[in-house]
């Protein structure tokens, strides 16, 4: 884990995927980075317009994993935190968009 004395210092540019997910509450985007040696460093999410209460609670969500991510939490554990949470989406894949966040995290770790 890297310590709170040594932070990941972001380099000006990640690569990274962009995760189209399609939800009874619109369309997703989840934006999964990682540095030049392969590790996941950030996760950002576009859903719904800007300033809409989904936009702010998912800005926070991936605000807290990305912060995570770059203290050294692994994104397995991190994916596995999110998955199974319900709510009023009622979709065949995903369960909630903290579901649908989780599950495609866990398949970029796959490299699915």
């Amino acid at each position: 884990m890297e310590s709170d004395k040594m932070p990941f210092k972001r380099p000006k540019i990640l690569k990274g995927t962009t995760r189209k997910v399609n939800l009874a509450c619109g369309k997703m985007y989840i934006i999964i980075n990682r540095t030049d040696d392969g590790k996941i460093k950030e996760v950002f999410v576009r859903l719904g317009k800007s300033g809409s209460c989904f936009q702010t609670t998912t800005g926070v969500i991936t605000f807290l994993l990305t912060r995570m991510l770059r203290k050294g939490i692994s994104p397995e554990e991190l994916a596995d935190c999110l998955t199974g949470f319900r709510c009023s989406v009622n979709d065949l894949n995903y369960t909630s968009c903290m579901d649908a966040i989780g599950k495609e995290l866990l398949k970029e770790c796959k490299g699915e």
